[in-house]
């Protein structure tokens, strides 16, 4: 418990050390030109915060120790990150199916449950953090995937409204000004308009659309793709960066590549449910805890430090390389799973 609490307290102070660097370098141009305006007023206001000023390294101090105690402690209290699994699911069975009740968990998990931190001003302490945005940007990303490939296989307009509002910027507070001088929504509202546009797919979906084999081939598969792309983001940020002295990024990609896993676990959970009669029925049960399990273990890696050290490097670890060892696993199992079925379901007509 104390190493995770130290390896956190690092973590945040890398981020408020480059922030300080900022407000440091910017007070050291405009602070000259503060004091000539102060000393030009002759108030008994001016006359406090000029002599403040002639105390430049006591009020240098004091205003650092006040921003490092509000962001560095305000960041450590907000930088939990919610990968909690294995939450049990309940849905309505006449109307609705576990695969998209689980997604609407999972992405609710991320903007309702925790604040949505990757569009958080500079005001908030939660906004030097990387880590917790960084997985809940990979989780919102699967779930516009997901979504994306159901609205191809159902070809439903709620579907299809929810992915255009996912695909919307991330990095958007409470409201922004666009290139026509028009206020912008905040990418929480927007995420969370996406969510009623899927709950409303989900509360008629197991009545307008009959289990399938096909279907669960088609969505194993769409995991499979999800997977693949973050596999190729690793790899290809591993060969580029791993010979680096620092690898700033790597922790970046790592939670982000965390949260994508922790969304895709819930939907792969709640197939194994919806489709708990085929899987039974062709023996691949097994197979399917095997790869959730896969899942699990990598969303659960909590390193030290995020480290991308070289592959030939036979003393330092490579965190990416883990993370891609059991989606590798788990893409390999699925692989498995679909052509089983596949090859054991007569062709529908």
């Amino acid at each position: 418990m104390l190493k995770s609490f130290f390896a956190k307290l690092k973590l945040i102070l890398k981020r408020l050390i480059g922030k300080l660097v900022y407000i440091y370098t910017y007070l050291k141009g405009y602070l000259p030109i503060f004091i000539k305006k102060i000393q030009q007023k002759d108030t008994s206001a001016s006359a406090f915060i000029s002599s403040l000023i002639k105390e430049w390294k006591l009020s240098s101090l004091v205003f650092f120790g006040i921003i490092v105690l509000y962001y560095g402690l305000g960041a450590f209290v907000s930088s939990s990150i919610n990968n909690t699994l294995n939450k049990e699911i309940k849905i309505d069975q006449s109307t609705e199916r576990y695969a998209t009740v689980s997604v609407i968990y999972a992405l609710k998990s991320q903007i309702d449950d925790t604040p949505w931190t990757p569009s958080l001003p500079l005001i908030f302490p939660a906004s030097i953090l990387d880590n917790l945005p960084s997985f809940q940007q990979g989780s919102k990303s699967a779930t516009l995937n997901i979504i994306k490939k159901l609205s191809g296989l159902y070809l439903d307009k709620s579907l299809k409204n929810a992915s255009q509002l996912l695909n919307y910027p991330e990095n958007i507070w409470l409201f922004s000004q666009n290139e026509d001088d028009k206020l912008s929504p905040g990418s929480a509202k927007q995420y969370r308009k996406a969510l009623g546009e899927i709950k409303n797919f989900s509360k008629t979906e197991a009545v307008r659309f009959p289990l399938s084999p096909s279907n669960l081939i088609y969505q194993l598969d769409a995991i499979n793709t999800i997977l693949s792309n973050q596999t190729e983001q690793i790899e290809k940020h591993v060969l580029e960066h791993n010979t680096d002295l620092t690898d700033l990024k790597a922790d970046n990609l790592f939670y982000r590549t965390q949260g994508v896993l922790y969304t895709i676990h819930y939907y792969l959970s709640g197939l194994t449910k919806d489709y708990q009669d085929l899987i039974v029925e062709k023996d691949l049960y097994e197979d399917v805890t095997t790869a959730l399990q896969s899942l699990n273990k990598a969303i659960n890696l909590k390193p030290f430090i995020v480290k991308n050290s070289s592959l030939e490097d036979i003393y330092g670890a490579n965190h990416l390389m883990y993370l891609a060892f059991y989606i590798s696993k788990t893409q390999n199992i699925l692989t498995t799973i679909s052509a089983t079925i596949k090859d054991s379901t007569p062709k529908e007509q």
